[in-house]
């Protein structure tokens, strides 16, 4: 069958807020992406993105810390719990992250491959690299520290390490992108990421 009609290209972003639009267009820039097609912000408007300090070495401080901004950002967006998605660099991170929420009174459920929907009373936990193709009202990612990304990978000629780099940057930008209404970036307060360096974000 022959179809044949007009193609628009939709230039504006009505999926994110203008705040986290633009804030994520930041992000890209500052890892040196490509931002030359990057949707223009909508008319949607919320919290801009944020840069958190805490303690990765201490548990209670560092969990303490991701249920408050859990907690503070649903609150203030009216939105369940079950809106909200952590972000980790690592599959042991995410898995512990799983365990410590749940310990703490915070219902949380791995979120890969849309196995639990935004209709499940709980936060979902999943990768940065398990995100691609999903989205979340709110997306905190959470251990974003040196040495986690870019990752240490041995073995790797000096020539390939840029193009490792350039891997985990883009897969950084994937997975902040994938916040619709609020978005929260959590590193360790002696160890933030490289990635993280420069970034116009509030505090």
């Amino acid at each position: 069958m022959e179809i044949r009609g007009r193609s628009v290209r939709l230039t504006r972003d009505y999926r994110m807020t203008r705040q986290v639009n633009r804030g994520v267009r930041d992000l890209a820039s500052n890892l040196g992406l490509d931002v030359q097609d990057f949707p223009t912000p909508g008319r949607r408007e919320g919290p801009a993105p944020r840069v958190v300090e805490t303690r990765m070495g201490e548990p209670d401080a560092a969990y303490g810390d991701l249920i408050d901004v859990l907690r503070s950002i649903c609150r203030e967006r009216r939105m369940p719990l079950g809106m909200a998605a952590v972000l980790t660099p690592r599959k042991r991170l995410e898995d512990e992250v799983l365990f410590e929420l749940n310990e703490r009174g915070i219902p949380a459920e791995p979120g890969r491959d849309g196995e639990a929907g935004l209709d499940h009373p709980a936060v979902k936990v999943l990768t940065l690299q398990s995100a691609k193709g999903l989205e979340f009202p709110i997306v905190v990612a959470f251990g974003i520290d040196e040495g986690v990304l870019p990752r240490e990978v041995e073995g790797v000629p000096d020539e390939e390490r840029p193009e490792h780099r350039q891997r985990d940057a883009r897969t950084l930008f994937v997975a902040c992108s994938r916040g619709m209404r609020a978005l929260v970036v959590m590193h360790g307060q002696e160890a933030p990421s490289p990635f993280l360096e420069g970034l116009s974000w509030g505090k």
